[in-house]
């Protein structure tokens, strides 16, 4: 007996297949294309609370130790708002070896390179970004929110 209507199983057709292969290959291309496109970048720019806290380049290998400058302590001053973060650039990468914050994602974060790549550390309001040759001034930080 055929059964008909919503307590049917649905079967999975050929032509289902041929399509999700089409949006398997199209994601496939896309995130290669994303990967492999992108500028390398030339420099890192730290922010730490919207404030600029240095620019450096991504040619030369060194060690910065991030910890919050006088301007961008916070309010009220206090120790409890006192941190450390350990950025690391080498062979033209830019990555975050240490900080002793909680959740320590800025520091499983892969390295970056390209133009617009960033490494963001919420709880000391760290934010590592690459950017290009641009003289323009339009890889510069606008505005911060607060």
């Amino acid at each position: 007996m055929h059964r008909s209507g919503s307590d049917s199983i649905k079967q999975f057709r050929k032509g289902d297949f041929w399509l999700l292969l089409v949006f398997i290959l199209a994601a496939l291309l896309a995130a290669a294309f994303l990967s492999f496109t992108g500028t390398k970048g030339s420099a890192v720019i730290v922010t730490v609370d919207g404030h600029f806290y240095g620019s450096y380049p991504l040619n030369e290998e060194r060690k910065i130790i991030i910890t919050p400058s006088h301007g961008s302590r916070g309010r009220s001053g206090s120790k409890e708002e006192d941190f450390t973060n350990t950025l690391v650039i080498k062979n033209g990468f830019a990555e975050m070896t240490g900080a002793d914050c909680p959740d320590q994602i800025c520091v499983k974060h892969r390295p970056v390179h390209k133009t617009g790549e960033t490494i963001i550390c919420l709880p000391h309001k760290v934010i590592v970004r690459i950017t290009g040759d641009d003289s323009s001034g339009s890889d510069q930080v606008d505005a911060a929110a607060e």
